[in-house]
C-alpha cells in the first residue's frame, strides 16, 4: 500500500459541520505545495499547515466527480525552478487548510532551453457527503483541457459541421445565424425582379429604386397609387394627378417639381387607401412633410423644421421677441438671472434678478442693477442668501431661520415700528443696563504693583494719609452689563 495520501483535517471537518449546520458551504479556493524539509511527511489530521510551504496558488481545475472535494494546479518552472515537492495542501477561501496530503517526492524541473515546463499535481477525497463543502475554480485561470474544448469552440477544419450533429440541430443553426448578424435573411431567397413582391423575398439592389446612384422619375395619380413600405421613389409632381393640397402648396411655393417620396407604412389589403409616406424635397429651403391618407382617401400633413425653415412663435405656442402675455409661472435653474432693460433716461441701466450657489452656499438670491454702458454692477439693492436649504423635516428641505441673511446694500428705512419675531441675538448683542458691582480694596503703601489688575474691573477711588507720599489704600469694582435676561455679566478685559 502506498505510503501517500490525503485526509480530511480535524480544522476542515469542524468547519464543514459547522457550516452545513448553518446552511453554508467551505469554498475551496487554492493549493499549497511545500518540500517539508525534504523528509518523509506523515500525515496528521491535527494539522493545520504545510510543515514547509513553498507556495500558495489558485485552482485551475477542480474534481472530475460530485463526491470527490479535491482539485489541481500547474507549478511552472519559470516561477519555482528546482523546487521539490513534499507535501500540498487544499485551502479555503480563508486560508484554513481543508484537506493535508503527502506526495511522492518530485523535483520541479530547472528553467532553462526556453521550454515551458513545470509539474502539475492533483489531490482528490472520496467524500460521503459533500454537503457544507464546494471547490470553486477561477474561470479566468482555470485549465482548459483538449476534452472541455471540444464542448466550447468549433474546429476551423469543420466549417461548423458540428451544427449538423443531433444534439444541435436547426434550433442551433438558428441561434448560429442570429449570432452572426445573418438574421432571417441567410434562409431566404432573393426577389426575381424589381416589382417582385413575393413573401419572405429579400430585395436586391434597384428593388423600388433601392441603393441605385441615379433615381428614375415617377409620375403617378396619388388617390390611387399603390405605395409599398419601404419603397423610395423620385416624383415629378408636374406630371402627377390629384397631389395632396400641402405638397401642391410646396411645389408652388418653389416652382421645382422634383421630391424623395419614401412609404413608411401602409395596411395590408389597403395599399391604394390607408398609407404613410415622407415627402422630402431635393431643394434645401423647403421642409420636409410626413403625409398621410386615410380610408377615405384624404391626405394631411404634417411638417418637419430645420435650420432653414424654423417655426415661428405661432407654429409652437411660444411668445414672440415683440412681446406678450404668458400666463404661467417662469422657472430658471442653474445660475440664471432675469434682465430688465430701462433705455428712456440719461443714465441707462438694467434691472437684473438672479440666483446661484457655491461651495459654501446654499441658495443667493440678489437684486441689483446693471450699467448699459460698460455692464458694471451699479448697485447691489438687496441680496438673501441661505446656507442650509438642504436642512428640514422633509426631503425637499426648507432651511431655517437662523441660516437666512438679508443683505441691503444702502440701508434700511423703514416707517413703522420693527417687531422682531425672535429676541435672541438682543439678548447677547445689545445691553440693557450697566452698573459697578461690589466695591474691592487694596492696601498699597507697603507693596509695589498695580490695581485692581482684574479682568472687567476699574479703579474707583484711592486714600492716602500726610505723613508720606504713597498712596495707601485703592478701591474698585467690576464694570457689568445686564442682558435682555436680567443677568448682570462683568466685561471682559483691561488687564
Amino acid at each position: 500500500m502506498s505510503d501517500f495520501k490525503a485526509i480530511l483535517t480535524d480544522l476542515g471537518q469542524q468547519l464543514i459541520t459547522t457550516a452545513y449546520q448553518a446552511g453554508e458551504v467551505v469554498t475551496v479556493t487554492q493549493m499549497a505545495f511545500g518540500d517539508a524539509n525534504q523528509q518523509p511527511v506523515t500525515v496528521d489530521p491535527a494539522m493545520t499547515a504545510l510543515i514547509h510551504q513553498t507556495a500558495i496558488l489558485p485552482l485551475t481545475r477542480g474534481p472530475q466527480t460530485e463526491d470527490i472535494i479535491g482539485g489541481g494546479i500547474d507549478i511552472l518552472s519559470s516561477d519555482y525552478p528546482d523546487s521539490w515537492i513534499y507535501e500540498c495542501g487544499l485551502f479555503d477561501d480563508d486560508g484554513n487548510l481543508i484537506i493535508y496530503a503527502s506526495y511522492p517526492p518530485a523535483l520541479v524541473p530547472p528553467d532553462v532551453d526556453n521550454v515551458k515546463k513545470g509539474v502539475s499535481i492533483d489531490i482528490g477525497l472520496v467524500m460521503s457527503s459533500t454537503d457544507g463543502i464546494t471547490v470553486y475554480v477561477d474561470p479566468e485561470i482555470e485549465a482548459l483541457t483538449k476534452a472541455v474544448a471540444d464542448t466550447l469552440y468549433f474546429k476551423l477544419d469543420q466549417n461548423f459541421a458540428e451544427l449538423e450533429d443531433e444534439d444541435h440541430g436547426d434550433e442551433a443553426k438558428a441561434e448560429a445565424r442570429e449570432h452572426l448578424g445573418c438574421g432571417t435573411a441567410a434562409v431566404h431567397d432573393v426577389t426575381e425582379s424589381s416589382e417582385d413582391t413575393t413573401t419572405d423575398r429579400v430585395l436586391k439592389v434597384g428593388d423600388y429604386n433601392l441603393g441605385l446612384k441615379d433615381i428614375t422619375s415617377q409620375s403617378f395619380d396619388f388617390n390611387v397609387y399603390e405605395f409599398i413600405s419601404g419603397q423610395r421613389m423620385l416624383v415629378d409632381l408636374a406630371n402627377c394627378t390629384n397631389v395632396p393640397a400641402d405638397l401642391l402648396a410646396s411645389y408652388a411655393a418653389n416652382s421645382f417639381p422634383s421630391f424623395v417620396i419614401a412609404c413608411t407604412d401602409n395596411n395590408a389589403g389597403y395599399e391604394t387607401q390607408v398609407v404613410e409616406i415622407i415627402v422630402v424635397p431635393t431643394w434645401f429651403d423647403t421642409p420636409m412633410l410626413v403625409m398621410n391618407r386615410d380610408n377615405s382617401g384624404n391626405w394631411s400633413s404634417q411638417r418637419f423644421y430645420s435650420t432653414t425653415h424654423k417655426p415661428t412663435a405661432g407654429d409652437v405656442a411660444a411668445l414672440p421677441i415683440a412681446g406678450g402675455t404668458m400666463t404661467g409661472r417662469i422657472t430658471l435653474s442653474g445660475n440664471s438671472a432675469l434682465d430688465f432693460p430701462e433705455t428712456t433716461y440719461v443714465n441707462q441701466a438694467i434691472g437684473r434678478t438672479g440666483t446661484y450657489a457655491t461651495s459654501t452656499l446654499d441658495y443667493r438670491w440678489e437684486l441689483f442693477a446693471i450699467s448699459v454702458a460698460d455692464q458694471t454692477i451699479r448697485s447691489n439693492i438687496i441680496t438673501v442668501d441661505i446656507t442650509d436649504i438642504s436642512k428640514g423635516a422633509s426631503t425637499s428641505g426648507g432651511g431655517t431661520n437662523s441660516t437666512t441673511q438679508i443683505t441691503l446694500a444702502a440701508g434700511l428705512h423703514v416707517s413703522y415700528q420693527v417687531v422682531p419675531g425672535d429676541y435672541g441675538n438682543f439678548d447677547s448683542r445689545y445691553i440693557a443696563d450697566i452698573q459697578l458691582g461690589a466695591v474691592g480694596q487694596t492696601t498699597t503703601w507697603n507693596q509695589s504693583g498695580h490695581w485692581p489688575n482684574k479682568a472687567g474691573y476699574v479703579l474707583t477711588s484711592v486714600s492716602k494719609d500726610t505723613e508720606d507720599y504713597n498712596i495707601d489704600v485703592v478701591y474698585y469694582a467690576p464694570l457689568q452689563k445686564k442682558t435682555k435676561t436680567g443677568s448682570w455679566v462683568t466685561v471682559a478685559g483691561g488687564v
